[in-house]
């Protein structure tokens, strides 16, 4: 008879750990699948794409929609475009939409919508850089590299609010400023 492995004992769902502290249960939220929705490559200075001994102008766009799919199911979709120019002309643009299906549930909707734009932005994008990247380099071009994003100040900067405004209202300072009496 052959052995089979034990699975793990699940935690117990007491609401407090062992320090008595209560336990925050992790919010389930589940990548299901990811995929190129939408890819476009434009190189008009092919087969020489780039003078030599240019540094172009890269200006890099990113966007991010959510569309609920039915259930828990909500399609993200993370928009990067990237426009190299020299002097006034165009040495390349690359657009990718990449996409993720992503379960989550037990969340109220203003937290949810939150947490798939900032966590769903996190998750998609080092494979939609890695898109940008392999087409360029694809082109007879230096790879695009994209530096990281912070989805949480993007997410500041498109909605005008924290994301979290309970946080932020915890740490603002109460009573008499320094200084001043």
């Amino acid at each position: 008879m052959a052995d089979t492995p034990t699975p793990p004992a699940s935690p117990s769902p007491s609401p407090a750990g062992g320090d008595g502290q209560p336990r925050q249960r992790p919010v389930p939220m589940m990548v299901k699948a990811q995929y190129v929705k939408d890819l476009s490559f434009e190189n008009p200075r092919a087969p020489n794409p780039l003078p030599a001994g240019v540094q172009p102008t890269m200006k890099v766009e990113i966007d991010l929609s959510t569309t609920p799919k039915g259930g828990d199911d909500h399609e993200v979709v993370l928009s990067l475009t990237v426009t190299a120019t020299h002097q006034g002309e165009t040495l390349f643009i690359v657009e990718v939409h990449y996409a993720g299906l992503i379960a989550i549930s037990g969340l109220p909707d203003n937290l949810r919508d939150t947490l798939l734009w900032i966590e769903g932005g996190r998750l998609l994008f080092p494979f939609a850089r890695a898109v940008i990247a392999n087409a360029t380099r694809d082109g007879g071009l230096p790879p695009v590299l994209l530096a990281p994003v912070d989805f949480m100040a993007l997410y500041q900067q498109k909605t005008g609010r924290s994301p979290f405004p309970q946080v932020q209202q915890q740490a603002a300072p109460t009573g008499t400023p320094a200084g001043t009496a």
